[in-house]
């Protein structure tokens, strides 16, 4: 059996149509999970208007996107992810590598919320 090759990171300029297309699987999530999900909304890169990203729609129920009233830690964050990117590092290298910035990220998004900061990456 061999093994499959690790894509690589591809970070894209800002999609304009993301909005619509997670709007629609938000509503999907809705019709079909109504009592289950009652509270859905796009987080991560894709939800930030203007930032780079891997074009990959995140959603979550409940969640803050603490980036897009911050546009000095997003561009930190787009900046980052476009430097990874470029190494051509595997997708878990990739994520591992974004954990400082993450991490320091939601600890401040969190604390606005008066929440205590939680760790974002799981060994």
């Amino acid at each position: 059996m061999t093994a499959m090759p690790e894509q690589s990171i591809q970070i894209v300029p800002y999609d304009p149509v993301w909005p619509t297309l997670a709007g629609a699987a938000v509503r999907d999530l809705r019709e079909t999970l109504p009592d289950v999900l009652p509270e859905i909304e796009r987080i991560g890169s894709t939800a930030v208007p203007g930032l780079a990203a891997k074009p990959i729609i995140d959603l979550m129920a409940a969640a803050e996107d603490y980036l897009r009233a911050r546009p000095r830690d997003a561009a930190r964050y787009a900046e980052l992810k476009r430097a990874l990117a470029a190494t051509g590092m595997d997708a878990g290298d990739y994520a591992r590598a974004k954990t400082d910035l993450v991490q320091e990220l939601t600890d401040r998004a969190r604390g606005e919320l008066g929440l205590p900061p939680v760790p974002v990456w799981e060994k």
